[in-house]
């Protein structure tokens, strides 16, 4: 809220719906909701894991869940934003660079997962039956998402011309669309990696 109460320079004046913090909010937003609506399942199915405690619950997903994805995703993904950045601002655009980019992605896709899996295999209350597959296939299966997000999300704003000249606008539409094209993506990923890697039934109660 407090960007909102107290916008940076660059939004002052700007409506809304215009500004950035709300552009970014709502792209994870979506991100954050399709990732436990749908893609908890997919761990659910092949980690067998589960959440133990007594919550209310959306699509067997706790609520609570959905908000503490918001703010974690938000984080990972505001620290990725400035290190991608840096590497587009830092070199020179050729086949090396994109190489490097992608590996770097690659890279803090599955760290970041890894991490996540490792932290929150301490919480009492989201058990798994094999630990030693929730650290390596679930990091790996976890990481997909970021894969795709982090360098989809870069793309929030950021300066675009075209060979006229003229600076495209990010639309709040264009938001939208793109973090749910981005969740379908991630989706068949996973679907792929499931039947390719795993061959365990997909179920959702």
């Amino acid at each position: 809220m407090y960007p909102l109460w107290k916008p940076f320079e660059e939004d002052k004046g700007v409506p809304v719906w215009e500004r950035y913090v709300v552009k970014a909010n709502a792209w994870i937003g979506i991100l954050s909701f399709v990732g436990n609506y749908i893609w908890t399942h997919y761990f659910y199915s092949v980690l067998n894991a589960k959440y133990t405690f007594d919550a209310h619950r959306l699509n067997d997903v706790p609520i609570s869940m959905y908000l503490m994805t918001h703010a974690y995703f938000m984080f990972y993904h505001a620290m990725t934003n400035s290190i991608l950045r840096k590497i587009k601002t830092s070199y020179e655009k050729d086949v090396f660079r994109d190489v490097f980019y992608a590996t770097v992605v690659a890279a803090l896709a599955y760290t970041t997962a890894f991490m996540e899996t490792l932290t929150i295999c301490a919480f009492p209350y989201w058990e798994f039956t094999n630990r030693n597959m929730a650290y390596t296939l679930g990091s790996a299966f976890y990481g997909i998402y970021f894969i795709v997000s982090f360098p989809m999300f870069l793309m929030v704003d950021e300066d675009v011309t075209t060979a006229k000249g003229k600076k495209n606008t990010y639309s709040m539409w264009r938001v939208v669309w793109e973090s749910l094209g981005s969740c379908m993506l991630v989706t068949l990923l996973l679907d792929f990696v499931r039947i390719g890697l795993t061959d365990v039934s997909f179920t959702m109660k």
